[in-house]
């Protein structure tokens, strides 16, 4: 439970003091403070969400993946990812927050090509991974497994999943709303396969892994770090009362869900794992989640169609690094509002905030009586900007809501 110091010397040549800390011991009740973050694009935007993060205080940044971007067609051999990762890592501020703060790391796509998954060229596959390991604080195996465990005394188990390595390919989109939302209407084909029972991005030895890690942690708190968000979002709920009373052979959790690779393209695992948590009455478990680009907060339930199902887990994910995108590129800020306030209506009322607009990070404060989550938003155009709290959620101790506070 301590701050050290360090620094290298080759050839002569000594590098800048780096800092490094230490968990606390087993049995003790300590602070835990980190920030979460993902997708750091190379593009007009600068890295000044990094170096808000060196000033934030925490323990370490959890990064949750696309720390870099690959070319799809052009970075294919061991050399070509190792140079994309130099390319990426010459970033002054990049350089500057990793002396500042300790890394808990975990790949998403980026690290490897759009869209990843199980089906990949083992070739390519393998040498995305070595340069991984290669570039990140993680110390391999002979498989490269990434998914992992971090104790922080009494107070929290970390989880850290790969939903990449082990996963069955994405369920293509198959409409789209506003022109820059793709969509999976599960009315479609392939739509309905986000309901294949045996569809997993966790494979069956992670999946149990996990669950059998939840079970069997006595820590206060069960943290996830999920690369990709876990809560379902529609564009359109297809599943209401009204509906259903009009066609009782509606499919369950029947709807229109936004395409980005998220947990609703497996939606019989992840109601497995909060059926799990609900049957053996598993709380305090809060996902750290990245990818979406996007800013939200959310409750998960088993069913999530259902008011009466029961909060099993609760899910917060950051924003983009930096811009991917400008906002204003995509559509006018009055459309992303009407979008918002419409994703909003539709994933009611589990899903409790939708910011499509902003770049930033998340921070994350836990205590053995509550876990706080902060959104903190910054202008990365802006070479000057400082961050801002744009919204703050709390959960208590063996609740089953999300309190907002800011």
């Amino acid at each position: 439970d301590g701050w050290y110091f360090y620094r290298f010397e080759v050839n002569r040549v000594v590098s800048r003091t780096g800092r490094l800390r230490t968990a606390p011991a087993p049995g003790s009740n300590a602070r835990l403070r980190y920030a979460f973050a993902s997708c750091q694009q190379r593009n007009d935007s600068f890295y000044v969400a990094h170096r808000a993060i060196a000033e934030e205080g925490v323990d370490f940044l959890m990064h949750l993946g696309d720390y870099i971007y690959v070319s799809d067609n052009g970075d294919i051999t061991l050399d070509d990812y190792r140079n994309r990762w130099s390319l990426f890592r010459a970033n002054p501020l990049l350089q500057d927050l990793h002396a500042r703060v300790p890394l808990v790391a975990m790949w998403d796509d980026g690290e490897f090509y759009n869209g990843v998954d199980s089906t990949g060229d083992p070739a390519r596959l393998q040498a995305g991974k070595q340069a991984w390991f290669e570039n990140m604080p993680v110390l391999p195996d002979a498989d490269y497994r990434t998914h992992r465990v971090i104790r922080w005394g009494e107070t929290a188990e970390i989880f850290m999943i790969d939903v990449r390595s082990y996963r069955d390919p994405e369920v293509p989109s198959n409409t789209s709303v506003f022109g820059f939302i793709d969509g999976q209407d599960s009315r479609i084909p392939p739509g309905p396969d986000m309901f294949e029972p045996s569809r997993t991005t966790l494979g069956t030895e992670q999946k149990q892994w996990l669950l059998d890690g939840l079970y069997d942690s006595r820590s206060t708190w069960r943290l996830i770090g999920n690369p990709y968000n876990a809560n379902p979002l529609k564009i359109e709920d297809l599943d209401t009362p009204e509906l259903r009373a009009m066609n009782p052979n509606l499919r369950h959790n029947e709807g229109i869900y936004v395409s980005n690779e998220g947990w609703d393209d497996y939606q019989v695992e992840r109601k497995a794992i909060l059926d799990f948590l609900v049957e053996h009455d598993i709380r305090n478990v809060v996902f750290s989640s990245g990818h979406t680009h996007v800013f939200f907060a959310s409750e998960l339930q088993p069913d999530f169609d259902d008011p009466a199902s029961p909060v099993a887990a609760f899910d917060f994910v950051t924003g983009s690094l930096t811009a991917d995108p400008p906002a204003e590129d995509i559509a006018p800020l009055e459309v992303l509002r009407i979008a918002q306030q419409l994703l909003l209506a539709q994933n009611a009322p589990y899903l409790k905030d939708v910011n499509l607009n902003d770049q930033g990070y998340a921070l994350l404060d836990c205590t053995p009586e509550e876990t706080i989550v902060t959104f903190r938003v910054i202008d990365t155009f802006d070479i000057d900007a400082e961050p801002r709290t744009y919204a703050q959620f709390r959960v208590a101790r063996d609740s089953r809501h999300i309190e907002r506070i800011v």
